[in-house]
């Protein structure tokens, strides 16, 4: 007995690796997917059913839904259907036929009826934005209380249009004037001495930090700040992007029927399978199975790429609650 089991293994084994070998010369691991056939294992039902559990298998499919994957399974005592997809909520809808068409079309009305209310708002604000400019520049003097002093008046007009920083004016007419005179000394308190003018203004290019006395290293040191600034890209250096990841892990739902008297199990047990890598080779499957266990365990391996075409009567209709009934109705007939 023994013995038959083990050559049993080693030709399943055998299809197993000449399919892992197949796809290493085709070198297409981009184009993988879950769509293929597969051998199953289950320890449960080899150890409860022996005999039936010689020839387990599965084959999953592509359906009209993108993202949603169908599967027809024989697990020798049980036999039935799956819907697999990595996301639940699309899996729920398609197990129940919904039709989500229509509130796409209602959220993108939604989507163009708030577009016009925030187009008719900008162009709103924007009147009233215009409204308070004219009002604000009519005067063209600073709002509040005018002084009183019209020297003062024109020395602080003066004054604002030569670069002076924003603030009360001076009641000196002398120094008002002073200050509107355009000048490129820097800002700050004027120093006394007019040699340290012209020294900082000779300076007020050169970088801050003590500068050298040798002119000899200021130049060099400007020709290789330039050269690093050339070749070294200005700003904080860009993040590697992140590489895609592949969806391993996929929700289940599954419906069957008793291989013995044929008795349909129309409720739909949840589980989920869990690929091994990005070739989509084998993977781990963990769910509820009528007859078998609440938290079944079983393992696949892809003997195929491309799974036979599904025949008329692997529908999901056929585990429906008005199968089951008619199938319990024929039973006794």
């Amino acid at each position: 007995m023994e013995a038959e089991q083990d050559e049993r293994e080693e030709e399943r084994a055998a299809y197993h690796k000449e399919y892992l070998a197949s796809i290493k010369k085709k070198k297409k691991s981009s184009t993988a997917s879950p769509v293929g056939s597969y051998i199953v294992d289950c320890d449960k039902i080899e150890d409860d059913w022996p005999d039936l559990a010689e020839d387990m298998t599965a084959d999953i499919y592509h359906t009209d839904k993108p993202g949603v994957f169908a599967a027809t399974f024989d697990f020798g005592v049980l036999e039935g259907m799956m819907l697999i997809s990595s996301n639940v909520d699309s899996l729920r809808r398609y197990e129940l036929g919904d039709d989500d068409e229509d509130e796409d079309e209602d959220e993108g009305e939604q989507d163009d009826n708030s577009l016009e209310d925030s187009e008719q708002d900008e162009v709103a604000h924007a009147a009233t934005a215009v409204g308070s400019k004219r009002k604000s520049t009519s005067t063209g003097r600073p709002r509040g209380r005018p002084p009183k002093n019209p020297k003062v008046v024109a020395a602080a007009a003066a004054a604002t249009t030569s670069g002076r920083p924003r603030g009360r004016p001076p009641k000196n007419p002398k120094l008002a004037v002073e200050l509107a005179t355009p000048t490129t000394r820097p800002r700050g308190r004027p120093p006394k001495n007019p040699k340290t003018v012209a020294v900082a203004a000779s300076t007020a290019s050169r970088p801050r930090g003590r500068p050298p006395k040798n002119s000899k290293t200021v130049a060099a040191a400007a020709a290789a700040a330039a050269a690093s600034n050339s070749i070294r890209p200005r700003g904080r250096p860009a993040k590697k992007a992140k590489a895609a990841t592949t969806t391993l892990k996929y929700a289940v739902l599954l419906k069957c029927s008793e291989t013995g008297e044929g008795q349909i199990y129309p409720t739909a047990e949840k589980g989920t399978i869990e690929f091994d890598g990005p070739n989509y080779v084998s993977f781990t499957g963990t769910v509820g199975m009528p007859c078998v266990g609440a938290s079944v365990v079983f393992t696949a391996r892809k003997v195929a790429d491309i799974a036979p075409t599904a025949r008329a009567t692997d529908s999901w209709e056929n585990y429906s609650e008005a199968a089951y009934e008619h199938a319990r109705v024929s039973r006794w007939r």
